[in-house]
Protein backbone atom coordinates (compact mmCIF):
# COMPACT_ATOMS: atom_id res chain seq x y z
CA UNK A 1 0.00 0.00 0.00
CA UNK A 2 1.37 3.37 -0.97
CA UNK A 3 -1.03 5.38 1.21
CA UNK A 4 -4.64 5.33 2.35
CA UNK A 5 -6.48 8.60 1.74
CA UNK A 6 -9.49 8.40 4.04
CA UNK A 7 -11.01 11.86 3.76
CA UNK A 8 -14.20 13.12 5.32
CA UNK A 9 -14.35 10.40 7.93
CA UNK A 10 -12.95 9.53 11.33
CA UNK A 11 -9.77 7.54 11.83
CA UNK A 12 -8.69 7.26 15.45
CA UNK A 13 -5.17 6.75 16.79
CA UNK A 14 -3.81 5.77 20.18
CA UNK A 15 -3.07 8.81 22.33
CA UNK A 16 0.40 10.17 21.51
CA UNK A 17 1.09 7.52 18.86
CA UNK A 18 0.78 7.57 15.06
CA UNK A 19 -0.98 4.16 14.98
CA UNK A 20 -2.87 1.85 17.29
CA UNK A 21 -6.41 3.10 17.04
CA UNK A 22 -8.59 2.34 14.03
CA UNK A 23 -5.60 0.63 12.38
CA UNK A 24 -3.25 -1.29 14.65
CA UNK A 25 -0.37 -1.26 12.16
CA UNK A 26 -1.03 1.59 9.72
CA UNK A 27 0.40 4.84 11.07
CA UNK A 28 -0.54 8.40 10.23
CA UNK A 29 1.58 9.84 7.42
CA UNK A 30 4.25 12.05 8.96
CA UNK A 31 6.20 13.17 5.87
CA UNK A 32 5.75 13.37 2.10
CA UNK A 33 8.05 10.42 1.35
CA UNK A 34 6.48 7.93 3.76
CA UNK A 35 4.49 5.01 2.39
CA UNK A 36 2.20 2.49 4.06
CA UNK A 37 0.49 5.26 6.01
CA UNK A 38 -2.86 7.04 6.21
CA UNK A 39 -3.98 10.61 5.50
CA UNK A 40 -7.31 11.44 7.08
CA UNK A 41 -9.28 14.52 8.06
CA UNK A 42 -12.77 15.86 8.38
CA UNK A 43 -13.06 19.55 7.56
CA UNK A 44 -14.99 22.28 9.34
CA UNK A 45 -14.94 26.06 9.06
CA UNK A 46 -14.06 26.66 12.70
CA UNK A 47 -14.68 24.43 15.68
CA UNK A 48 -17.05 21.51 15.00
CA UNK A 49 -20.43 21.81 16.73
CA UNK A 50 -21.22 19.44 19.62
CA UNK A 51 -23.26 17.32 17.22
CA UNK A 52 -20.46 17.19 14.61
CA UNK A 53 -20.37 13.92 12.68
CA UNK A 54 -16.77 13.69 11.44
CA UNK A 55 -13.44 13.79 13.25
CA UNK A 56 -14.97 12.66 16.52
CA UNK A 57 -12.50 11.52 19.18
CA UNK A 58 -13.09 8.72 21.67
CA UNK A 59 -11.51 8.33 25.13
CA UNK A 60 -7.84 7.48 24.61
CA UNK A 61 -8.35 7.52 20.83
CA UNK A 62 -8.05 11.01 19.35
CA UNK A 63 -9.35 11.61 15.84
CA UNK A 64 -6.58 11.83 13.28
CA UNK A 65 -6.00 14.92 11.20
CA UNK A 66 -3.22 14.89 8.62
CA UNK A 67 -2.98 17.93 6.35
CA UNK A 68 -1.49 17.00 2.97
CA UNK A 69 -0.35 20.61 2.49
CA UNK A 70 1.61 20.50 5.76
CA UNK A 71 3.25 17.19 4.76
CA UNK A 72 4.44 18.90 1.57
CA UNK A 73 5.88 21.84 3.52
CA UNK A 74 3.21 24.26 2.27
CA UNK A 75 2.03 25.32 5.68
CA UNK A 76 -1.66 26.19 5.86
CA UNK A 77 -2.28 27.11 2.21
CA UNK A 78 -4.39 24.40 0.61
CA UNK A 79 -4.28 23.81 -3.13
CA UNK A 80 -7.98 23.47 -3.76
CA UNK A 81 -9.45 22.25 -7.01
CA UNK A 82 -13.00 23.53 -6.92
CA UNK A 83 -15.78 22.68 -9.36
CA UNK A 84 -16.72 25.42 -11.79
CA UNK A 85 -20.20 26.19 -13.04
CA UNK A 86 -19.64 23.53 -15.71
CA UNK A 87 -19.84 20.86 -13.00
CA UNK A 88 -21.98 22.44 -10.32
CA UNK A 89 -24.66 24.02 -12.53
CA UNK A 90 -24.15 27.19 -10.50
CA UNK A 91 -22.51 30.56 -10.76
CA UNK A 92 -18.91 30.67 -12.05
CA UNK A 93 -16.23 30.89 -9.36
CA UNK A 94 -14.19 33.36 -11.38
CA UNK A 95 -14.71 35.47 -14.47
CA UNK A 96 -13.75 33.66 -17.66
CA UNK A 97 -13.64 30.34 -15.79
CA UNK A 98 -12.09 27.53 -17.80
CA UNK A 99 -14.43 24.93 -19.21
CA UNK A 100 -12.35 22.11 -17.71
CA UNK A 101 -14.73 21.77 -14.80
CA UNK A 102 -12.26 22.78 -12.06
CA UNK A 103 -10.39 25.90 -11.05
CA UNK A 104 -7.52 26.48 -8.60
CA UNK A 105 -7.62 29.75 -6.71
CA UNK A 106 -4.32 30.65 -5.07
CA UNK A 107 -4.38 31.84 -1.46
CA UNK A 108 -8.17 31.34 -1.27
CA UNK A 109 -8.34 28.38 1.12
CA UNK A 110 -6.31 27.85 4.29
CA UNK A 111 -6.42 24.83 6.56
CA UNK A 112 -4.68 23.56 9.66
CA UNK A 113 -5.19 20.57 11.89
CA UNK A 114 -6.69 21.32 15.28
CA UNK A 115 -7.93 19.18 18.11
CA UNK A 116 -9.95 19.27 21.29
CA UNK A 117 -10.83 16.41 23.60
CA UNK A 118 -13.93 15.79 21.42
CA UNK A 119 -12.61 16.33 17.87
CA UNK A 120 -9.61 16.30 15.55
CA UNK A 121 -10.29 18.22 12.31
CA UNK A 122 -8.94 20.30 9.46
CA UNK A 123 -9.94 23.85 10.37
CA UNK A 124 -10.59 25.57 7.06
CA UNK A 125 -10.81 29.27 6.26
CA UNK A 126 -12.30 30.11 2.87
CA UNK A 127 -11.88 33.52 1.21
CA UNK A 128 -14.92 35.70 1.79
CA UNK A 129 -16.40 35.56 -1.72
CA UNK A 130 -15.93 31.81 -2.03
CA UNK A 131 -17.54 31.08 1.32
CA UNK A 132 -20.91 32.00 -0.18
CA UNK A 133 -20.76 29.37 -2.92
CA UNK A 134 -23.45 26.69 -2.56
CA UNK A 135 -21.04 23.82 -3.26
CA UNK A 136 -18.88 24.95 -0.32
CA UNK A 137 -21.56 25.67 2.23
CA UNK A 138 -25.12 24.65 1.38
CA UNK A 139 -25.46 21.12 2.67
CA UNK A 140 -27.15 19.17 5.43
CA UNK A 141 -26.32 21.43 8.36
CA UNK A 142 -23.48 22.39 10.66
CA UNK A 143 -22.96 18.83 11.93
CA UNK A 144 -21.69 17.89 8.46
CA UNK A 145 -19.06 20.65 8.38
CA UNK A 146 -17.47 20.98 4.93
CA UNK A 147 -17.89 17.28 4.21
CA UNK A 148 -19.23 17.90 0.73
CA UNK A 149 -15.86 19.33 -0.37
CA UNK A 150 -13.41 17.46 1.90
CA UNK A 151 -11.56 16.12 -1.14
CA UNK A 152 -11.71 19.30 -3.26
CA UNK A 153 -10.37 21.54 -0.50
CA UNK A 154 -6.92 19.92 -0.73
CA UNK A 155 -7.14 17.97 -3.99
CA UNK A 156 -4.06 19.60 -5.54
CA UNK A 157 -2.06 18.80 -2.40
CA UNK A 158 -3.35 15.22 -2.36
CA UNK A 159 -2.27 14.67 -5.97
CA UNK A 160 1.17 16.14 -5.25
CA UNK A 161 1.50 14.09 -2.06
CA UNK A 162 0.73 10.80 -3.80
CA UNK A 163 3.23 11.73 -6.51
CA UNK A 164 5.93 12.45 -3.90
CA UNK A 165 5.16 9.23 -2.04
CA UNK A 166 5.24 7.24 -5.29
CA UNK A 167 8.57 8.71 -6.38
CA UNK A 168 10.11 8.05 -2.96
CA UNK A 169 8.77 4.50 -2.96
CA UNK A 170 10.23 3.87 -6.41
CA UNK A 171 13.58 5.34 -5.31
CA UNK A 172 13.59 2.83 -2.45
CA UNK A 173 13.16 0.01 -4.95
CA UNK A 174 9.41 -0.30 -5.27
CA UNK A 175 8.02 -1.21 -8.69
CA UNK A 176 7.43 1.51 -11.24
CA UNK A 177 4.24 1.60 -13.31
CA UNK A 178 6.13 2.87 -16.35
CA UNK A 179 8.81 0.13 -16.49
Amino acid sequence: MLAALLLGTTVNTATGKPAGGTFANVPACQDAEQSGCVVSYGSYAGTPPANGIFGRSAPGRPALCVSPAALLGRGEELTSLLPTAALSDGEPLVEDAPDTGFVTLREAVQGRCRSTSEFGWLDVTIAEGLAQLPQLTGQRGDAWGLHRVDVNLALGDLVDLVDAQSQAWQARGGPSWDR
